[in-house]
């Protein structure tokens, strides 16, 4: 009858359609295994820019003396926590500490006031890339009494960016909120769209 198959002719028709399903879930293993590869090969790229752009600002220092020296000192703190491949296992915490620290004891020494106020914000952001946020926040309010002393408005605005998140992710909404009005309304009169849009977003998420 038309409907009945020989029996061989189902077996071979049963062969390929396992074949073509083990062909399919093979390309799938091998196309998501390459992607992996690439992915990694890409941020393994990335990481040796990062780290030789770090390595390059540190051959600076021997030939860099007060002001100069203790912005480098924090720059390359920032650097360490901030951008040293993607996942918070590969940021140098404690590289980033140690410049952030020797950035405030010279900039104490000569009185510089902004280079100490950096490296006590670059102190409070290494304790959230810890996950230590109630300890982050003594730095960000001594950055912030320093910075509004001194009228220097970006760092004391970027200062309150960091608190506010500090407190955000603790749970104090209100608080946060309160914090994160006044760089809003900064970022917004200078028309920085980037972290007045960052900070629109975190008052966005205390609710």
């Amino acid at each position: 009858m038309p409907g009945n198959l020989h029996p061989s002719r189902l077996a071979s028709s049963n062969r390929k359609t396992i074949f073509w399903r083990l062909f399919y879930v093979l390309s799938i293993i091998i196309i998501t295994l390459f992607s992996k590869y690439v992915v990694a090969q890409s941020q393994e790229k990335i990481r040796y820019l990062q780290i030789e752009q770090i390595d390059n600002t540190k051959r600076r220092l021997p030939f860099l003396r007060g002001r100069a020296r203790v912005d480098t000192l924090n720059k390359i703190s920032s650097m360490y926590y901030k951008f040293v491949d993607f996942e918070l296992d590969f940021k140098q915490t404690d590289s980033a500490r140690f410049f952030a620290e020797q950035a405030g004891r010279e900039a104490r020494f000569i009185n510089y006031v902004r280079g100490l106020a950096l490296s006590l914000k670059n102190l409070g952001e290494i304790e959230c890339e810890r996950g230590y946020f109630k300890k982050s926040e003594p730095y960000f309010l001594q950055a912030i009494q320093l910075t509004k002393k001194s009228n220097f408005l970006t760092e004391l605005n970027s200062a309150y960016i960091g608190l506010g998140w500090s407190l955000l992710v603790q749970g104090n909404y209100q608080e946060a909120r309160n914090r994160l009005d006044v760089p809003l309304a900064y970022f917004r009169s200078v028309s920085d769209e980037v972290l007045e849009s960052m900070a629109f977003r975190m008052i966005g998420n205390s609710y």
